[in-house]
């Protein structure tokens, strides 16, 4: 599908590689991505130099991730005012209470001028939907204060919702997020916990038993009836894992029952795959006002 290129004259989007957002809605959008990183068998890998398939594929070998750090920040400074010297770039950054690039930012660009940013209070396609929203937003209002525009994209994070659920939990039991007891039962038990984006923070909230196929519907079920969401666009998240037939089936729900106009699917990279494991399902939506 051919899409058009929106160019942004006055400003310029930055956010990390863990927004999941995809090397082709970069281009349309004109959206900055600075990698995080994947420490992986011994080796640190940038975010897109090694494959979510690659780090899932070998169970034993548990990777870990890390921030940018301020001299990666320091650089895609230089490289953006190198080639728009007068441009605003505007860093809406992974959540703040989950990883150390926020400050990383602020460090790396001492000696900048008209740089902002926001902490997005998101992670994955939460924090893509609201960097594409945000994009959107300047393609109507590019004469917007930068000011304005901050509280913009703060009051967008606010109303942004995202869950994800895990399909399996060894990936959070390797990370130190569940016990092995807790790990335990929900293989047992066939348990797949919902995980939401509260104030920054990732909280598991609920319990849902089943395969994922039969999960995804029920939450879909309980992310609509429990708010009232814009459905204008609805903003999916697969991991390596989740096939083709079972995202097209949750397509067709979300259109034909919720009557959703629009759906924008992110896959998750390196960062979220390595904490959720393979086969993981996410949704956000943005409240309405």
């Amino acid at each position: 599908m051919n899409r058009r290129k929106y160019i942004l004259k006055h400003y310029v989007l930055l956010t990390e590689s863990g927004s999941d957002i995809s090397p082709e809605l970069a281009e349309e959008y004109g959206i900055r991505i600075v990698p995080m990183y994947v420490q992986f068998e011994g080796k640190t890998y940038a975010d897109g130099e090694i494959s979510p398939e690659q780090i899932l594929a070998k169970k034993e070998s548990i990777p870990t991730t890390s921030a940018p750090n301020p001299a990666d920040f320091e650089h895609i400074y230089d490289q953006i005012r190198r080639e728009l010297p007068n441009s605003i770039i505007i860093h809406i950054a992974y959540s703040a209470k989950t990883t150390s690039s926020y400050q990383n930012s602020i460090i790396g660009s001492i000696g900048y001028e008209d740089i902002y940013r926001v902490d997005s209070q998101q992670v994955s396609g939460g924090l893509g939907a609201l960097v594409i929203s945000t994009a959107r937003y300047i393609k109507k209002f590019p004469d917007i204060e930068p000011i304005v525009l901050l509280d913009k994209i703060k009051e967008l994070s606010k109303r942004m919702k995202f869950h994800f659920a895990v399909n399996d939990t060894y990936y959070l039991k390797a990370g130190g997020r569940c016990s092995n007891t807790q790990y335990l039962m929900t293989q047992l038990l066939n348990i797949k916990p919902l995980i939401e984006m509260q104030n920054g923070l990732l909280i598991a909230t609920k319990k849902y038993r089943g395969k994922m196929e039969s999960v995804s519907k029920k939450i879909l079920a309980d992310f609509f009836s429990s708010m009232t969401i814009s459905l204008d666009e609805i903003y999916f998240v697969y991991s390596p894992g989740l096939g083709q037939e079972s995202r097209k089936k949750i397509e067709e729900i979300c259109l034909h029952e919720y009557h959703v106009k629009k759906i924008l699917w992110f896959k998750a990279g390196c960062i979220i795959s390595t904490h959720s494991g393979p086969g993981a399902f996410g949704i956000g939506g943005i409240l309405k006002q």
